[in-house]
């Protein structure tokens, strides 16, 4: 009877389709909908997956002393698709770390991994970015007047539900209406070329 060989082609396989999705989550995210969060779980549940594996492999590399090219090949990408999973969940590429030219940007992290980011550009662009429990991304225009940032919607687009931000130090305070008294959000300033 002959022994099977063992399928190291699908561990390669589904850790490179891994690291894939992972990694370019950023430009699919938004077109999910409601099943973003079956597809979260699909990813912590291959990632557990992986994890077992590549114990199980690591200790049969030991036990066959390293004899066994795939199993060595398996175990030594497994680790960096998880540490890169790990390190960062959002992907490589993700929106703070796609290379568009900025003038401007702005953020806030909050509890349960919620995030808010403000970018504008140099073409009078904007991008307002919420991640909490799903995405949220909203563009338009904007103009500055001293230190205020007034943001327009594009026609047809929900734009920021804010009217205009104050500038004050490294803080940027937005406001729903000219009529608001007191601020409605507040983000921490990281580049200011304005």
């Amino acid at each position: 009877m002959e022994k099977k060989k063992p399928k190291y082609r699908f561990v390669i396989t589904a850790a490179i389709c891994f690291f894939l999705i992972v990694n370019t989550q950023y430009y699919w995210e938004d077109y999910l909908g409601f099943i973003d969060m079956f597809v979260l779980l699909g990813l912590v549940i291959a990632f557990l997956c992986f994890c077992v594996s590549w114990i199980y492999h690591a200790a049969m590399a030991i036990a066959e002393k390293g004899r066994n090219k795939n199993r060595i090949i398996v175990i030594g990408l497994l680790p960096v698709v998880l540490i890169s999973a790990y390190f960062f969940p959002s992907g490589l590429t993700g929106y703070d770390r796609v290379g568009e030219q900025t003038n401007f940007e702005a953020g806030r992290k909050g509890v349960a991994s919620c995030h808010q980011y403000l970018k504008l550009t140099p073409g009078h662009k904007y991008r307002y970015l919420q991640i909490c429990f799903g995405k949220s991304e909203k563009s338009g225009s904007y103009y500055t007047t001293k230190d205020t940032i007034h943001f327009q919607s594009n026609i047809g687009e929900r734009g920021i539900d804010y009217e205009f931000g104050v500038i004050k130090d490294k803080e940027l305070f937005l406001y729903e209406t000219k009529k608001d008294t007191t601020w409605r959000d507040l983000l921490i300033i990281s580049k200011n070329n304005l």
